[in-house]
């Protein structure tokens, strides 16, 4: 969003301005943690290891 066309909404400007410093702050420690309601990785992993049908999808065909 441009920055000139919210300068009539001040509280509009205030919020902007911290979504931007949190972004910037955010990607300055470059870590990003998982939520807590996906799966991990290594769950998957051991699904397709598990699962047949996963593990011929993953395969190149032949």
């Amino acid at each position: 969003m441009n920055q000139g066309t919210v300068v009539d909404n001040k509280r509009l400007g205030a919020a902007l301005s911290f979504a931007k410093r949190s972004q910037e702050e955010r990607s300055d420690t470059l870590e990003r943690t998982r939520s807590a309601k996906t799966f991990s990785r290594t769950a998957q992993k051991r699904a397709r290891q598990i699962n047949p049908i996963l593990r011929e999808s993953l395969e190149p065909d032949k």
